[in-house]
């Protein structure tokens, strides 16, 4: 705020430095980006160098693209993903500013301002068309981490919804598994391996179930179905999960491949 019996206040402000509209924080981390390439290259290294628009593009992409699917930390420098961003900006715009830059940019399209308006016209006509809807959209603050059970979940469920969500779940991961083994595994095969698990499904990870699953089915298609349960690794049960498994088999014991 001015004061009136400082005149310098008026004239102070009005200067082209505008240090204190800038978030120091955000400057600080900037620094220690930028003393990582520094030790790295040569400080101003890039100066000297010079710079291709498209190296220093890709890099800030890269990492707004890897903060914006969930990672938020560069594993190199400890910084976070947008802290890289800048860097990479920071140097290809002092690049620009002092004509030591490459543009090797793509050439540019026809016409900029023509797609900008279509496109502009085209999302319009989707908010009106779709006017009446009111989709949950999902977030990671509000719902969670990706690829979870449904138990652990943030959105309010009723029994029936939970239940139908499992029985999906355990008809997807046998259809899954049936692209996978293709005509080489018979419907025992599959039941002997995933049917004490079925009423688990949807908190089974596919992924490293398909990926062991190929593996022992290729080597070893032959053997019963205790050895062939030991064999499937990377199956995760929580007790619940163990407990029915251990029910449907003689006694109590949870087989090895799935403790």
């Amino acid at each position: 705020m001015m004061k009136d019996t400082n005149p310098k206040d008026a004239i102070g402000t009005a200067k082209w430095r505008q240090f204190m509209v800038v978030p120091r924080q955000v400057l600080w981390e900037v620094g220690v980006g930028m003393l990582e390439g520094a030790l790295k290259y040569g400080r101003h290294n890039y100066r000297g160098a010079g710079v291709r628009a498209s190296v220093y593009c890709d890099a800030a992409l890269g990492h707004i693209e890897q903060f914006i699917e969930g990672e938020d930390i560069d594993e190199d420098s400890g910084l976070s993903h947008i802290t890289k961003a800048i860097c990479s900006l920071v140097v290809l715009r002092d690049a620009m500013m002092n004509d030591f830059y490459t543009d090797d940019r793509p050439p540019k399209i026809k016409d900029v301002q023509a797609l900008r308006e279509r496109l502009g016209l085209m999302v319009e006509q989707n908010f009106a068309r779709y006017a009446d809807k009111d989709p949950h959209h999902y977030t990671n603050v509000e719902d969670g981490a990706p690829y979870q059970s449904f138990r652990r979940l943030n959105i309010p469920m009723s029994d029936e919804d939970a239940k139908q969500q499992e029985i999906d779940a355990s008809v997807d991961m046998e259809r899954d598994i049936r692209a996978i083994l293709g005509d080489n595994a018979s419907a025992q095969d599959i039941a002997a391996i995933f049917g004490p698990v079925a009423g688990t499904a949807s908190i089974v990870r596919v992924g490293e179930i398909a990926e062991s699953t190929i593996k022992f089915h290729s080597a070893r298609p032959t053997q019963d179905e205790e050895a062939m349960a030991t064999k499937v690794s990377g199956i995760q049960l929580d007790e619940d999960a163990k407990r029915k498994l251990g029910t449907r088999r003689s006694g109590n014991a949870v087989p090895r491949g799935f403790a």
